[in-house]
Order: C-alpha cells, then sequence, then structure tokens
C-alpha cells in the first residue's frame, strides 16, 4: 500500500510541474511595469496572459488570450476600512508599501 501512495504521489507532482512549466524564452513582458505602478488605481481590474501549460489550455477552452485576472486594491495603507486592511494583511507576504 505504502508504493502505492508513493507512486501516486509521484505522478500528481509530474502532472503538477507540467501544468505549470513555462518555456524559457517564450515571450518578452509587454507590459513596462514601472509605467505601470503609475497608473493603477484601486478598483482596476487586470487582464493577464499566463505562459505556463494549464494556461495554454485556458486559452484553447475559453477562446480568449486572458488567462487570470486580478482586483487591484492598492498598497494595504490605503485601504481605510481598518477591519479589510486588517483582514488582507493576514493573507499578504509583503512590505505593506509594495
Amino acid at each position: 500500500m505504502f508504493g502505492f501512495a508513493r507512486f501516486k504521489n509521484y505522478l500528481w507532482n509530474k502532472f503538477v510541474n507540467w501544468l505549470t512549466y513555462e518555456s524559457p524564452g517564450k515571450h518578452s513582458p509587454l507590459t513596462n511595469f514601472e509605467r505601470l505602478r503609475y497608473e493603477l488605481r484601486q478598483g482596476d481590474v487586470l487582464l493577464i496572459e499566463g505562459r505556463s501549460n494549464v494556461s495554454e489550455i485556458i486559452k484553447s477552452i475559453t477562446q480568449s488570450i486572458w488567462t487570470h485576472s486580478c482586483l487591484y486594491i492598492g498598497r494595504l495603507h490605503d485601504i481605510d476600512d481598518i477591519s479589510l486592511r486588517e483582514h488582507i494583511q493576514k493573507y499578504r507576504h509583503s512590505n505593506p508599501d509594495e
């Protein structure tokens, strides 16, 4: 039984590694991130074209170039609602000014 569980974990890890693999040098970024950080406003929705194998699957299914999206909430200290700021801080793992 132990051998099967190990084999199952091995296959699962191989599958996840394949899904998340990004081929090197496939594309260059089309965004000027330095400029973007000055253009973003709270509530902006960013559409992202992923480059991993799973992103290619999403593109195929949705017939869209966008594979992910995110909502820009701003810098932590810009959020006025104290309870919301504390809730978000639980899940952030970076400097509050970033």
